[in-house]
């Protein structure tokens, strides 16, 4: 069973969000994201579903039902071609569990690429 700790490989940057690829099977992704206040990963849309959870930090989650303000323990699920975007308001760690994950749903190998630049 792959495992792992969520914190051991936390990366922030100062100027753009970080997303670490956390696993991934044909059946989901998950992915962490990174956050300093004042960053924003900017609205974009999926082929999947999208299960975007706050783990740390206080934000703005938007969807194509609108924008909310969250903080730890919130979520906000996405259908396929959802638009959806976050930004953080002080140091904010997201998981996203993306299903399925988009290299199988595509029919692609290997990873496509995180929503954000990576570390």
């Amino acid at each position: 069973m792959p495992s792992g700790n969520l914190w051991a490989g936390a990366v922030f940057a100062e100027t753009r969000p970080v997303s670490q690829l956390l696993a991934e099977t044909p059946a989901m992704r998950v992915v962490a994201f990174y956050l300093r206040p004042g960053q924003v990963v900017p609205p974009h849309t999926s082929p999947c579903r999208v299960l975007m959870v706050v783990v740390k930090g206080r934000g703005t989650l938007g969807t194509g039902q609108g924008s909310q303000p969250v903080g730890p323990g919130d979520w906000a699920l996405c259908e396929p071609d959802e638009p959806h975007s976050f930004s953080a308001s002080e140091e904010m760690v997201l998981l996203a569990v993306i299903a399925p994950s988009p290299s199988a749903h595509l029919g692609l190998s290997g990873l496509t690429g995180g929503d954000a630049p990576k570390a």
